[in-house]
């Protein structure tokens, strides 16, 4: 689809007809660059430079050097690939179920798929942390387990 300059011309100028909507759009736009374009790019500056403000990968290294940073990263970039993976392999299958198998409850099923829009992801965590976690509902309290690691992949 593409837009001419005759096209987006058009909307411009429907665009300035509407006044309190360009407003708006502006300030968005500006609220962007200040809480998050900015902060990022500054983020990113200092991480390049060193303590004389020159270019450097001083900061870079010192993190990588240290064991546990190390560890940490890659625990990271695992459980970000293992979360894809299997996140788009379980919607992909729960899609297809929706909209190509004659399911009972289908409009129920199709309810519950938005909860996870709705609802931010640290109340699924926090539901993780009460049954699992060290004073959890299920490990401790039912199974009567007080070790089990539900804090990372590892000890």
């Amino acid at each position: 689809m593409d837009i001419t300059n005759k096209e987006l011309s058009n909307k411009f100028k429907k665009m300035m007809k509407n006044p309190s909507l360009l407003i708006l759009i502006i300030l968005i736009f500006i609220s962007m660059f200040i809480f998050i374009i900015f902060p990022l790019y500054k983020v990113f500056l200092v991480s390049f430079t060193n303590s004389e403000n020159h270019f450097s990968l001083e900061t870079y290294k010192n993190a990588l050097a240290n064991d546990y940073m190390r560890q940490g990263f890659k625990n990271s970039i695992l459980i970000a690939i293992l979360t894809s993976v299997i996140g788009t392999f379980v919607g992909f299958l729960y899609a297809y179920t929706l909209n190509r198998a004659n399911i009972p409850f289908k409009k129920f099923f199709r309810t519950i798929a938005i909860i996870p829009m709705v609802f931010p992801p640290f109340i699924g965590a926090m539901a993780i942390i009460m049954l699992f976690g060290f004073n959890g509902l299920l490990t401790a309290k039912l199974f009567g387990i007080r070790t089990f690691p539900v804090y990372g992949l590892w000890d």
